[in-house]
Formats: C-alpha cells, structure tokens, sequence
C-alpha cells in the first residue's frame, strides 16, 4: 500500500495495512511541521515499511524515530 502524508486521515490505513502484513510505502514522511498530532505522525512511520522522504532533513528525521536507514529514501519534491 502506498500513503501519502502524515496528516489522521492517513492512520486507519496505516494501522490496517500493518496487522494485515500488508507492505507500505509512505509519501512525504516527516514532513509536515510538528506540533500537537506528532504522535499520529510517528505511528504511521512506525506502520511503514519504506519512507520516501522530500529532502535529507526528512530523511534523518525518519532514521532518529528508529527506521531502518537503508528503507528511507530522500526521493526530493515539487515544492
């Protein structure tokens, strides 16, 4: 399953795919600002398999939450 941010609509999903053993791929991962929904964020990087991240800052961002760095991948933005 691919996601695409880290906002609560995406975490039903997440959570889902994850007890099914079904793969994710999340989109844009990290890059929304913190703030009060930080723990909505982490979640669904913890239910992810590979994180493709917009920029390095993201990147290690994702890689401090614990992931595997090897599975995070700075793949830029159209920003």
């Amino acid at each position: 399953m691919v996601l695409l941010g880290d906002r609560y609509e995406i975490l039903a999903a997440a959570q889902a795919a994850s007890m099914m053993g079904i793969p994710v791929g999340h989109i844009s991962a990290a890059k929304s600002p913190r703030g009060r929904d930080d723990w909505i964020r982490h979640a669904i990087s913890k239910a992810s398999w590979w994180h493709f991240v917009a920029a390095e800052t993201y990147r290690q961002r994702v890689i401090q939450l614990g992931e595997a760095p090897e599975r995070v991948f700075n793949v830029g933005d159209r920003d």
